[in-house]
């Protein structure tokens, strides 16, 4: 293939330098070497049509066509040429043959159109010119041809020479639509509907007319008179049943949330719709979902439900099931729509329909998603967000930081049937086993080691292309199991909670996993799982714990007691009952909230006036006068709405307190934010004002910066002003006009959005930690000096990160509990300088212990002796000795720490989060950074 290839190219390169003699030998060369390989025939025909030889053309496209028949570009080429012979109807073949392969090829589309004009078969050719500008909306040639035909039509029918052809009429109106000529349309179609009442189509093209318009009633009529002739035009009936959905008086009232109609003690309604069938395919047997998603809810007893299979639905009609998904929307009125969206199948329901089921019907919507893994997943997701309430995620959670409404997802797991997968008193005869697909990367080799360690490794099948096991097969395999094996990773290369986790733990074998950070989310390795890091620690950790029995039941007891009690089918709906219920109160709030604003101001229009004077002549007197370097970057925290406006000079508050103002008349210079992943792009060339400037000039750090500091990276920013993340900050920076700003979890937002209770202390002198382990081990130098101090402690290392997880996360929940257990909160320093950990602790009043250099929020101006803190540069020897130091602190000193952490939490935070660009201001006011007197004493560098 090598040597084909170099002739090919030896032959291309002659015929661009005109050589064709040349490049014609090695054509020919090339199809005597490999006579079935397509290039060389497809290049020599285009070689011939340079030579007008379109015979010879035509001969080598039909043998590429014959060797390579599924590529539409060979029949496109084929339809022109047969077009210039003038043998138009093996043209129309091949060009018909071409779309086939490729409905959206815009060439042939067009070839077509032009055809059939030849022909004077309008009717076809203002409907190929319809396509191409359905493909692409700005091609000119099939735009000026269409005009030509519709203002030609549009003349005869001004000058009385109608049309008498209805279908004509009507293929002219969608000529007209496509150059949005709307009224010319609506007469074609009205003429066509006069000239032949009984002809469906013109009905049905003015009732799709008249829906566009949002003439509801019309298109009602018209839908109608089309039904009356052709009742089993489906396209019709859906849309008629949309335009019946948004005149319809019946949804003005919203339908009580599941979780409201529970707490009354009585069953919700709840309307699944989703796949019933392993890609689509009832020959493979039902989806999961059978039992992991309506079988798990049906256990619980708490509600009654309907389904709907948009796969069966299209297997048995042979149509999408918009229309009867509808109808049963409106005759079943469910209180919950739970949909399982399926990437790649074709018959998902329309965003129409969804957003009538959503917004017009006032059906809440959940969707749930398995592969969250994968980006092209979260971009499905996204694009049906406006129509969906609540998103729940059971595989992973490293999607947060990717999609833009953080705060409409939940992070769960995959429920499960209790009344199939359940421990028993059967005998585990079945030491080691796996059910599955081995398809994914890496389990065939793991089973193979299995088997020839000869320990009575059992695989039954279980994969969608390998044998197919029924339900209770593969549930009894788990239940006959000692040790189950369960593979963590996707074709992504990202680690997945998958349901065999739960399905393995609730059967009662002891789960033995691939290493991932999401099962360790849940429950604790080598308490209630044991994980696995390659092949060879598989072999041998199976065979260890198939030897040691009481040490595997022990681990398989405590996997069974966690996944039974914590994550069991009634905790996981009750859970997205609550949740979607938070929603809608927040939701409810919001709306209450701009209803109560807009009757405050209509009663006190002149209140709200003088209010309103004052407040501009406050922010007259208070606004900065900025000049913001056109290519400076906004800060990040607004690309999550969630966190939004929790720095300083971000969208609202540069609209709120900031004057934009020219490098002349400006106070102040920004030259927006960097981090750590854009240092390298933040050049000081960029600034032409800093040099003679420097202390005018504001910048914002953001970021964990690992082991870099600020003063290291940008040593000529020590005499500017910066905004900084506590992440990225350091006390070598503290002499600095330094403004540190906490960074944010979603339970720090939470506190400071809504919540405002007091805490009782703990009379035991114990210290306390839980969270994830940092890039550089730091906190894990921490346990060690723990242990060597021998204090009071509780030290729990998760695999993950929950700082970006919602606050009804189980995680988040046992967080807060864990948090209240103990006097002390250790808040070392993780990937970044700071800990958001150290906020938190204050919220809880919980003497914070700051292990970390880092600059805190307000340290500038407020007592902080509240704060224990230990150096990050100590060793672990000297870090125990300054344990040992806190731990012997009186508990009613300790106690009064506690309530001084919550008061600065109430005089700090809560003012830096109700307007952080205010409280910036504020610290320029008392720093005395403020330089009016220089405004207009400017010098551009250059």
């Amino acid at each position: 293939m090598e040597e084909y290839n170099k002739i090919i190219d030896h032959a291309s390169q002659a015929e661009k330098n005109g050589n064709f003699e040349d490049a014609y030998l090695h054509y020919e060369k090339a199809i005597a070497l490999n006579p079935r390989e397509v290039i060389a025939y497809y290049n020599r025909a285009s070689f011939y049509l340079l030579q007008n030889k379109q015979d010879e053309a035509i001969s080598d496209f039909e043998k590429a066509a014959e060797l390579k028949p599924e590529d539409a570009s060979v029949y496109n080429n084929l339809g022109v040429l047969y077009h210039g012979k003038g043998q138009f109807e093996d043209a129309e073949k091949n060009l018909k043959k071409a779309l086939t392969l490729d409905p959206d090829y815009l060439e042939p589309t067009y070839s077509l159109a032009k055809l059939y004009l030849m022909q004077e078969k309008l009717k076809d050719a203002i409907l190929m010119l319809i396509k191409c500008l359905k493909i692409d909306v700005n091609f000119e040639k099939a735009n000026k041809s269409l005009i030509k035909i519709v203002q030609e039509a549009i003349d005869n029918k001004e000058k009385s020479r109608h049309i008498n052809n209805a279908e004509e009429l009507v293929i002219l109106g969608n000529g007209c639509l496509a150059l949005k000529k709307d009224k010319d349309a609506m007469e074609f179609f009205t003429e066509a509907t006069c000239l032949a009442p009984e002809y469906s189509e013109g009905w049905y093209q003015l009732g799709k007319f008249y829906q566009e318009q949002k003439n509801w009633e019309k298109a009602i009529t018209n839908y109608e008179n089309c039904l009356r002739i052709y009742p089993e035009n489906s396209d019709a009936q859906e849309r008629f049943l949309y335009c019946k959905i948004h005149l319809s008086s019946d949804f003005h009232k919203e339908p009580e949330d599941p979780y409201t109609i529970i707490e009354k003690g009585l069953k919700p309604h709840i309307l699944f719709v989703g796949p019933k069938w392993v890609d689509g395919k009832p020959e493979i047997g039902l989806v999961n979902q059978s039992h992991n998603l309506w079988g798990s809810l049906e256990a619980t007893g708490l509600t009654t439900q309907d389904r709907f299979h948009f796969d069966d639905h299209f297997i048995c009609h042979k149509e999408t099931g918009d229309y009867a998904l509808l109808r049963l929307c409106t005759e079943s009125k469910p209180n919950l729509l739970f949909l399982d969206w399926q990437h790649g199948l074709p018959y998902n329901p329309k965003l129409e329909t969804l957003r009538l089921i959503n917004q017009k019907m006032k059906i809440p919507i959940v969707a749930v998603w398995w592969d969250h893994v994968w980006d092209v997943h979260i971009k499905n997701a996204e694009n049906i967000q406006e129509c969906v309430d609540l998103n729940i995620v059971v595989d992973t959670s490293v999607f947060f930081h990717k999609v833009s409404n953080p705060e409409k997802y939940l992070l769960l797991w995959t429920p499960q049937d209790p009344r199939i997968y359940y421990t028993s008193d059967d005998v585990r005869d079945i030491p080691i086993s796996f059910a599955g697909r081995t398809a994914k990367i890496g389990r065939r080799e793991a089973i193979d080691s299995l088997k020839a360690a000869n320990i009575g490794f059992y695989y039954p099948g279980g994969g969608k292309d390998e044998r197919r096991l029924s339900l209770e097969e593969y549930a009894s395999t788990f239940r006959h199991s000692k040790i189950a094996v369960n593979f963590s990773g996707s074709f992504s290369n990202h680690k997945q909670l998958v349901g065999r986790v739960m399905e393995i733990t609730l059967s009662g074998a002891m789960l033995l996993e691939e290493d991932n950070p999401e099962t360790a989310g849940l429950f604790q390795p080598m308490m209630d799982y044991v994980p696995f890091t390659d092949i060879k620690d598989l072999v041998n950790k199976a065979k260890y714990y198939l030897e040691h029995g009481d040490e595997r039941m022990a681990i398989a007891k405590n996997g069974y007691q966690k996944a039974a009690s914590l994550y069991n089918n009634m905790i996981f709906w009750r859970t997205v009952f609550y949740h979607l219920n938070l929603q809608k109160r927040a939701d409810q709030k919001k709306k209450n909230t701009i209803e109560e604003n807009n009757k405050t101001i209509a009663v006190k229009t002149e209140t709200k006036s003088s209010v309103q004077n004052s407040r501009h002549k406050e922010l007259q007197t208070q606004k900065l006068k900025v000049f913001i370097y056109p290519d400076a970057k906004p800060v990040n925290c607004d690309d999550n709405p969630y966190f939004a406006n929790t720095a300083p000079l971000s969208r609202q508050g540069i609209s709120t307190w900031i004057e934009k103002a020219s490098p002349e008349d400006a106070e102040f210079f920004y030259m927006g934010q960097t981090t750590d992943s854009t240092i390298n792009e933040f050049d000081i060339n960029k600034f032409s004002y800093f040099n003679g400037n420097e202390e005018r000039h504001i910048i914002d750090i953001e970021g964990d910066w690992h082991n870099l500091y600020v003063d290291q990276i940008h040593p000529w920013l020590k005499n500017s002003i910066i905004n900084i993340s506590g992440n990225a900050s350091c006390r070598s920076i503290k002499d600095w006009n330094v403004c540190a700003r906490p960074p944010f979890s979603y339970l720090l937002v939470d506190m400071l959005k809504s919540r405002h209770e007091r805490f009782s202390l703990p009379k035991d002198k114990t210290f306390g930690f839980k969270g994830c382990l940092d890039k550089g081990l730091f906190r894990l130098k921490v346990a060690k000096a723990l242990k060597l101090s021998n204090v009071k402690c509780e030290y729990i290392i998760n695999q993950q990160w929950f700082g970006r997880t919602k606050t009804g996360h189980p995680e988040v929940k046992k967080y807060e509990q864990f948090m209240q257990k103990h006097l002390f909160a250790l808040c070392p320093r993780g990937t970044g300088n700071d800990s958001v950990r150290f906020y938190e602790a204050c919220f809880f009043e919980r003497v914070p212990v700051v292990i970390s250099d880092s600059l805190i929020t307000g340290e500038d101006y407020y007592d902080m002796s509240f704060i224990f803190r230990i150096s990050a540069r100590l060793s672990e020897q000297e870090m125990a000795e300054e344990f040992l130091k806190i731990a012997e602190t009186p508990i009613d000193e300790a106690i009064e720490r506690g309530k001084r952490a919550k008061q600065y939490f109430e005089d700090v935070l809560r003012i830096y989060y109700k307007d952080p660009t205010k409280y910036f201001i504020k610290f320029l006011n008392r720093k005395q950074l403020r330089f009016k007197d220089k405004i207009g004493n400017l010098q551009r560098t250059t």
